[in-house]
C-alpha cells in the first residue's frame, strides 16, 4: 500500500531504509540528495522521487536529441 512506512512495517528500521535507498540508486542509475532520503518516509513519496527522477532524465535526454518523443 501507498501508505506502508516505517510506522507500518517493523522491519523498516533505518538500516533497510538505506537498503532501500542504496537499491534504488543502483537499479535506476541515480543519486538521491539527502533532503529526498530524508523526505522517503512512505511508498508512495518513494515513488513519487523516482517518478520525478526520472521525468527529469527522460527530459533532459529529449531536449539533447539523445531520444525522440
Amino acid at each position: 500500500p501507498d501508505n506502508a512506512s516505517p510506522n507500518t512495517i517493523a522491519k523498516w528500521d533505518s538500516m533497510n531504509h538505506l537498503k532501500i535507498i542504496l537499491s534504488i540508486e543502483e537499479e535506476y542509475n541515480f543519486k538521491l540528495t539527502k533532503n529526498e532520503i530524508i523526505s522517503m518516509i512512505n511508498i508512495e513519496i518513494i515513488v513519487r522521487t523516482i517518478e520525478s527522477h526520472l521525468s527529469l532524465e527522460n527530459a533532459v535526454l529529449y531536449s539533447s536529441g539523445s531520444i525522440e518523443p
